[in-house]
């Protein structure tokens, strides 16, 4: 009986998820920006995540390192009973400078318990956005599908491709348009798990391009 309830302990904690550790709490979301170094919100979103009824967070949030190196990292923070906030996590840093293709978040919503965040980027004739879905599961902040938009020439007059990836199924929809004639095609990719915890926005524009057009 003795080895049956170990065993039992040890399953529990090997298939408990890491969100459900304990939490850091802060009184509101003010609180919570105040406690990052010179952090201020670029874009912030209220929803229920959980399914309790409550108004959640969601916002991407500038602040500094120690280096003084601007970050940007996008923060999920649940509505408790008490009130408070909990901080329930936290995406993988990207730096704040989008570069010369001034690459960066460009908007974040909460909808259906899940958080969208659009990724973008412009450079010369070149432009492209992606939208990121991201939903609780027994895995974490487990990113659903991606849609997302990518041109080499912002007139129109190159190549347009949409692509919608569902990672859930492993199939995604690519529609690429030249010239004003269009092709579509249906493919199944490589399973992929991936969290919220290891996205920084990279490589979800155009996600299926084996030849990138810019």
């Amino acid at each position: 009986m003795l080895r049956l309830l170990s065993l039992a302990l040890i399953l529990m904690a090997v298939s408990t998820p890491a969100f459900c550790q304990q939490i850091k709490e802060f009184k509101n979301i003010e609180s919570f920006i105040g406690s990052l170094r010179n952090a201020s919100v670029r874009g912030s979103a209220e929803g229920d995540l959980m399914g309790r009824g409550r108004m959640d967070w969601a916002g991407i949030v500038a602040s500094k390192e120690e280096n003084d190196e601007e970050i940007v990292d996008i923060y999920i923070l649940e509505k408790l009973g008490s009130g408070n906030y909990g901080l329930v996590e936290k995406s993988a840093s990207r730096p704040a400078f989008g570069g010369t293709g001034n690459f960066g978040y460009e908007d974040i919503t909460i909808q259906d318990k899940s958080v969208f965040v659009v990724f973008s980027y412009h450079w010369h004739s070149c432009a492209g956005n992606s939208t990121s879905q991201f939903k609780l599961t027994k895995n974490g902040w487990q990113l659903m599908g991606i849609e997302s938009f990518e041109t080499n020439a912002v007139d129109g007059s190159g190549i347009d491709i949409n692509t919608s990836t569902n990672l859930l199924t492993s199939r995604a929809v690519i529609k690429k348009t030249n010239n004003g004639k269009s092709k579509v095609y249906r493919i199944k990719t490589a399973p992929k798990l991936l969290l919220l915890k290891n996205y920084s926005g990279e490589g979800t524009i155009s996600i299926q391009e084996k030849t990138p057009i810019c």
